[in-house]
C-alpha cells in the first residue's frame, strides 16, 4: 500500500457485522495506515 508509483489507495475499514467503521479516501504511507488503525 505504501508505493507511492501507483497512486490513489482507498480503503474502508469494516467491523465484523459489515458495518463501515471508517472510509478513507487516500492511504499512501505506512504511517498513515497506522494513524487510521489508531484513531479506531
Amino acid at each position: 500500500m505504501a508505493n507511492n508509483a501507483e497512486g490513489r489507495r482507498p480503503v474502508v475499514v469494516i467491523d465484523r457485522d459489515g458495518k463501515v467503521l471508517k472510509a478513507l479516501p487516500d492511504v499512501m504511507s505506512v504511517e498513515d495506515q497506522l494513524a487510521a488503525l489508531k484513531d479506531l
